[in-house]
């Protein structure tokens, strides 16, 4: 079966001359942890702290193609990461659990921040821009409705 339509995270570099790819949003994100988090008192936080720390990351094979090339092109190997979920309130939650790190969008954690509960570290960010949109067959536009 073919499928004539994806929403989803976009991965960098898609491109075929049978697919459109159209953005919908971008979204900043960034490091954050729970305060208690050893990084979370650092001024400054290097890419290789971020690759000795345990992750718990979303599993979308977009999101998780940037965030590995990110390390590997910092010459890092990939962290480890302790779990993986395609939900960003199940990731939310359980980093304030668990206190791994973790790629969130700015936007989804500002009460988290305000209130304490997640830090934001002061580090670049595996994936730190993350882009949604859809991508369909050029020749299936015809059956969209």
């Amino acid at each position: 079966s073919e499928v004539d339509l994806v929403f989803g995270l976009l991965a960098a570099g898609i491109s075929t001359k049978e697919l459109t790819v159209e953005t919908l949003f971008e979204s900043r994100s960034g490091v954050y942890t729970r305060p208690s988090h050893p990084l979370a008192m650092r001024r400054s936080v290097s890419a290789a702290d971020l690759a000795g720390s345990t992750w718990i990351m979303l599993d979308s094979g977009a999101f998780q193609q940037v965030f590995t090339a990110w390390f590997h092109d910092a010459g890092l190997p990939a962290p480890r990461q302790q779990m993986t979920t395609n939900s960003l309130a199940f990731l939310r939650h359980a980093v304030l659990e668990l206190g791994h790190l973790t790629v969130l969008p700015d936007e989804l954690v500002q009460p988290d921040v305000r209130e304490r509960r997640l830090v934001r570290l002061n580090a670049d960010t595996p994936a730190g821009r993350t882009r949604a949109g859809v991508v369909y067959r050029k020749d299936a536009l015809e059956t969209f409705t």
